[in-house]
This record gives structure tokens, sequence and C-alpha cells, in this order.
């Protein structure tokens, strides 16, 4: 989509680093318009560290989680969600984790992709 991929935006943190990597993230000349929570846990900070700090979704940030947590939709916003087929991807995992332990060897190595959906709301 012709955006510029901006290598300052791009940080992992343990749970408890996130606030401290968030302000990092705002206090930059130029912070980032949206923020994408990898995961539930992630979600969770972020929202928090809005919270505490009186920054409205999406006027201050748009952000968007991984993973449909179950309080996506009344949070206020309602957030947007990537939702990933959990089920179908746990399924595959499980009966790889069986015929490796049925053929005692590593089995071959592939990558398995699944089509995630975009729950659009009001967050982003």
């Amino acid at each position: 989509h012709g955006m510029m991929v901006r290598d300052e935006y791009i940080k992992t943190a343990d749970a408890a680093d996130i606030s401290n990597v968030l302000s990092e993230l705002f206090s930059l000349e130029e912070p980032p318009k949206a923020i994408l929570a990898a995961n539930d846990i992630v979600l969770v900070e972020v929202l928090k560290y809005m919270k505490e700090h009186d920054m409205t979704i999406p006027d201050k940030a748009a952000v968007i989680g991984i993973d449909e947590v179950p309080f996506a939709g009344f949070f206020t916003p309602p957030i947007t969600t990537i939702v990933q087929p959990a089920a179908e991807m746990a399924r595959k995992a499980g009966s790889l984790l069986l015929r490796q332990i049925q053929e005692k060897d590593g089995g071959e190595k592939r990558i398995h992709r699944y089509k995630p959906a975009l729950l659009a709301r009001q967050s982003g």
C-alpha cells in the first residue's frame, strides 16, 4: 500500500515492559498513529497504558489486536481484531504432533498458513 516501514515502531517486550516501550514510542518526534498488538496480553497492556495516560482511541492512536479476545466487541470503542482460525490450527498441530510421535523422526518441516479474518470495529 506504499507505506514505509518505520523500524523504530517495531518493538518486542515482556508484558511487564510494555508500558515503558509505549512511553518510548509515544515520546518519539513522530509517534505512531496505530498500534498492532500481536496477542491478547499485549492488547490488554496497550489498553491499560492508553487509559492511564488519557489517550483516546482512535484519536490519539488506532488499536488493532490479533486474536479475538472476549471483551473486544464491548470495549469502548469496540476494538478491531484479526481473528485466527484457532480450532483449525489446533487440529493441525495435534495431528502433526501425533505423526511426529508415531514416526519417531522430526518429520518433514513445513509451514502451514491459515487465512485470518479482519473484524473491523471502531478502534481503527
